[in-house]
């Protein structure tokens, strides 16, 4: 049921991939569709920021960490100065330790190895995800 006053909780979630690889974005969409969410997609760190400027109904950003012009850690303090609430996952093809070394605390709430079972990306998405709808609900 759609809430009277627009709540930006209210289902279909919307998700942010931000990759520079088309065929990676398209799995994931894929994927993701199939569970009722609804999915943007940004090729570059650029486009991510730009529709993020433009749209304020985004629920969670997925972002590669490893992209050509701003890489996702640059990305990712962008999208902190632009909207702080906003849940972020780092995608990774690389060692998530490594990576995770470079992230400032707080700023994301979990990384994905692009490797991961399918089950297991599902699951930190939804966990994030309710975590964050928990956060925002008016007590």
């Amino acid at each position: 049921m759609r809430d009277p006053h627009g709540n930006k909780w209210d289902m279909p979630y919307k998700i942010l991939i931000v990759d520079d690889r088309a065929a990676f974005r398209g799995v994931f969409r894929e994927f993701l569709t199939h569970f009722g969410y609804q999915i943007r997609e940004a090729s570059d760190g650029v486009q991510a920021l730009d529709f993020l400027h433009e749209a304020h109904d985004i629920h969670l950003v997925l972002l590669d960490v490893n992209m050509p012009g701003l890489n996702g850690i640059d990305i990712l303090a962008e999208i902190k100065m632009i909207a702080p609430e906003l849940s972020v996952i780092i995608l990774t093809g690389h060692n998530v330790d490594e990576i995770s070394k470079s992230v400032p605390e707080g700023h994301v709430q979990g990384y994905i190895a692009k490797t991961s079972d399918p089950d297991e990306i599902r699951g930190l998405i939804e966990k994030v995800l309710n975590d964050q709808k928990t956060r925002a609900m008016p007590r």
